[in-house]
């Protein structure tokens, strides 16, 4: 189920060749190398940044073998990860497959079912002080503030609509008046 790259992982991307040596990366699950093989081409960087991420470098059963302000996860036991995750390094499928049905981005993707972003819960499998540190927080919680907020809802209206009346298109004047108001100010007819 795992391989071991090779002493020399070369790399080469579109427009541009990576060189780094396997001792930057972990022994990688046969899904992640699948996903690293075929992105490597279309996605260069993006595997260059995993490349250069603890998660590519250490297995979580290495990491709970480090002392606890080391490990940079923070489940209590061993037995919290998942089994197949355990001895091979955090890459592609180890996040982008969790919880899949959790998931409005799922997709079919070579075999796999893949979710385009990765959640907090996702991240829980190894993190879940972080989880629960991160729910907390306002970042959290923007889409929610910015969908209360009169405002954003007015600017995301005006950016994506044009407003009419009978069929007729209206042009928005937008003046000063609007910033401190939230209010139109004038509505102007659109010549046809």
């Amino acid at each position: 189920m795992r391989k071991r790259l090779p002493k020399i992982l070369l790399v080469i991307g579109i427009p541009h060749i990576i060189l780094i040596p396997a001792s930057a990366v972990g022994t990688l699950s046969e899904e992640s190398k699948n996903c690293i093989d075929c992105h490597t081409r279309f996605t260069p960087g993006i595997v260059e940044d995993w490349m250069k991420s603890r998660h590519s470098a250490i297995t979580p059963e290495d990491s709970m073998k480090k002392p606890k302000l080391e490990r940079r996860i923070s489940v209590e036991y061993f037995t919290e990860i998942p089994q197949e995750f355990r001895e091979v390094v955090v890459g592609c499928y180890e996040c982008h497959s969790q919880n899949p049905m959790n998931h409005s981005d799922r997709f079919a993707h070579n075999g796999y079912t893949i979710s385009t972003i990765v959640s907090p819960n996702d991240c829980s499998s190894c993190h879940p002080v972080e989880k629960e540190e991160y729910s907390k927080s306002v970042m959290a919680n923007a889409y929610a503030n910015l969908k209360e907020n009169q405002i954003y809802r007015l600017l995301y209206e005006t950016i994506t609509t044009v407003p009419s009346v009978n069929g007729i298109e209206l042009e928005l004047s937008i003046s000063q008046h609007m910033l401190k108001t939230g209010r139109v100010s004038a509505v102007t007819l659109l010549k046809s």
